[in-house]
């Protein structure tokens, strides 16, 4: 396990979750907003799924499908003061990347297999009222 990637919040109180691993991801849905990342859902081709934190009201989702041998080598998230702005998935075949637009302020923050020997096979994070405020990682073997 690894992470997480985002900031910490003093005066905002997040509920951490943790999906676990599983055999690999899926499905990636983004759920984002004007001001950044508001929340994340994984579906695993074991058939199960993580759930949807928090209950956002208004947003926009981009959704993710991983083809058959593509797995996810990569997270790269951009944080500001009040979370994850930016998130962006690398995969071993391309990437995905859902967010709001930033101003150069925010904290880029990487996790990453770079010699293929490793994969994301599951998430854990915080999650405020209106943010992702902070994201980690899984891993298995290739």
């Amino acid at each position: 396990m690894e992470g997480p990637l985002g900031v910490e919040l003093d005066d905002i109180h997040g509920v951490a979750w943790d999906d676990g691993p599983h055999d690999d991801v899926e499905t990636i849905q983004i759920y984002c907003h004007d001001l950044g990342i508001n929340a994340v859902k994984f579906g695993y081709r074991d058939g199960t799924h993580g759930q949807r934190r928090p209950d956002p009201r208004q947003e926009t989702m981009a959704e993710f499908l991983l083809k058959d041998g593509e797995y996810l080598t990569m997270v790269y998230a951009e944080c500001g003061l009040s979370g994850i702005k930016t998130i962006q998935f690398k995969t071993n075949k391309r990437n995905m990347e859902c967010g709001a637009a930033t101003d150069g302020t925010e904290e880029p923050v990487c996790f990453g297999s770079t010699d293929g020997t490793a994969k994301i096979v599951g998430f854990h994070g915080v999650s405020g009222d209106q943010f992702l405020q902070q994201i980690g990682v899984h891993w298995a073997p290739v």
